[in-house]
């Protein structure tokens, strides 16, 4: 595997090759806020936490499946890159950058990769010759990305559809009361009539806002999940996709979420749901492991639904393969 360095102009001819693209992996190791105000086309970005780097440093490496998003973590391991670019804003220089922790941990973990390399970036304070995606954007206008394929954000975010259609969201939901009279033009929209309090049974509706999302992603496109403040009902929604989505523990799935968007909290009455629904999913995949050990899809038994609570039973039409994705 070689370790070298390429040129933004070595990088364009990279990305004008369509066979070469698909399977180069482009790496953005700067802040989440700096990769929303542009980026390099096609770029993903990798997210460090400060636990992580700190873990990461003391080794002097971190894997890269451990900064990566869930959907393209699978794509990494199921080996559909030949190559990786990675780029930050010139920090690599020292020993703890996000960049140079990741690239030691390539040298360790290749994942059968046949090159990496980093891409030279302008020094000295000039600006960067490299293309940006888009122009700038005011962060607090960009709900946050946790997949490919789903934000998370709140009221504020759909009053600027011109943003939302930058960043490729094609489908709205929204997981509250409050909601605009005219829903904005040019995006797929649901609403949903979640209340924030101690007594909503949110799980009812894990079924068809979860599935929303799914067929959202199967036709290739982004969906924004949004309440009045982003913090509670829209969390819980995004938590339970992931759970299933990625096969993420209640934890874990918080963890994620919270990490790109620090103000979620979730009301105990909804994380008491989640933990039910994690309770319903370990069922599900211990009775789906003692029934096959093929990849055969198996639906939640008559059996199971009898254990689930009622505010659950409705979120039991969902089947499961053995990576947790939606399937009909």
């Amino acid at each position: 595997m070689k370790d070298e360095f390429v040129s933004p102009a070595h990088l364009a001819r990279h990305l004008e090759g369509r066979e070469v693209a698909t399977t180069l992996l482009l790496l953005d190791c700067r802040p989440q806020a700096a990769f929303n105000q542009g980026h390099i086309r096609s770029a993903v970005n990798t997210f460090c936490p400060s636990i992580l780097r700190r873990r990461g440093s003391a080794k002097g490496y971190v894997r890269l499946e451990t900064v990566l998003a869930p959907d393209m973590k699978w794509r990494v391991r199921a080996g559909e890159f030949s190559s990786v670019i990675l780029y930050d804003d010139g920090s690599m220089a020292r020993e703890t950058s996000d960049l140079t922790l990741i690239l030691h941990g390539l040298h360790k973990h290749a994942y059968g990769l046949q090159s990496v390399t980093v891409l030279r970036v302008a020094q000295c304070g000039q600006p960067s010759p490299i293309q940006l995606s888009r122009p700038a954007i005011d962060t607090q206008l960009m709900p946050s990305e946790l997949l490919s394929h789903l934000y998370i954000g709140e009221e504020k975010h759909i009053l600027h559809p011109d943003i939302l259609h930058r960043i490729g969201i094609t489908a709205i939901l929204n997981v509250s009361t409050s909601c605009l009279d005219q829903p904005p033009s040019g995006f797929r929209y649901k609403s949903i009539p979640i209340r924030d309090n101690s007594t909503e049974n949110i799980s009812t509706w894990f079924n068809e806002t979860l599935q929303y999302i799914e067929d959202t992603r199967r036709e290739g496109g982004k969906v924004l999940v949004h309440c009045k403040a982003g913090v509670s009902r829209s969390a819980t929604i995004c938590i339970a996709y992931l759970m299933v989505h990625s096969s993420l523990s209640l934890d874990k799935a918080f963890d994620f979420v919270q990490a790109r968007r620090t103000i979620i909290a979730p009301n105990m009455n909804f994380m008491q749901q989640l933990w039910e629904f994690e309770r319903v999913l370990l069922m599900t995949s211990m009775r789906s492991s003692a029934l096959t050990s093929s990849h055969h899809v198996t639906s939640l038994s008559c059996a199971y639904m009898s254990e689930m609570s009622p505010s659950l039973k409705r979120s039991a039409s969902f089947e499961f393969n053995e990576e947790c994705a939606f399937t009909q």
